[in-house]
């Protein structure tokens, strides 16, 4: 697959992760529900937070957590973006399970289009992301 921060081990596991079969995953949003990256909002009482899914494809998540734990080093831009995360209040979780989430949706538009990465056109697909 050859993207940043991702080790034969983890690209195997990921191989394994999305199978062969295309229409398994209607869109990205279906593989965040299913591999449990999406935040959860819950309240009791007045105390209103956001939390991890519990019931998910576990390894799947671990999976995506672990990639993107790894690209933090060789991509000084997520670095950053996750140093200002933290600025904001966000704890080491939630700025992985963000990062986490896109990269399942880089990973779902990579097997979805059985294209390889392309660095310039993740950027392209942030700049626009980033004006809408």
């Amino acid at each position: 697959m050859n993207v940043p921060g991702e080790s034969p081990r983890t690209g195997a596991r990921l191989v394994a992760a999305w199978r062969e079969d295309r229409d398994r995953f209607a869109s990205a949003e279906a593989v965040q529900a299913l591999v449990g990256t999406s935040p959860v909002a819950y309240q009791r009482r007045k105390l209103g937070r956001v939390q991890l899914c519990r019931a998910c494809a576990y390894y799947f998540r671990q999976t995506l957590h672990r990639l993107a734990f790894a690209s933090l080093r060789p991509c000084g831009w997520v670095c950053a973006d996750a140093a200002a995360r933290r600025a904001r209040g966000h704890g080491h979780p939630a700025v992985l399970r963000a990062w986490a989430n896109r990269r399942g949706q880089m990973l779902f538009g990579m097997w979805n289009d059985q294209a390889p990465y392309a660095r310039a056109q993740f950027w392209a697909a942030q700049a626009r992301h980033r004006t809408a």
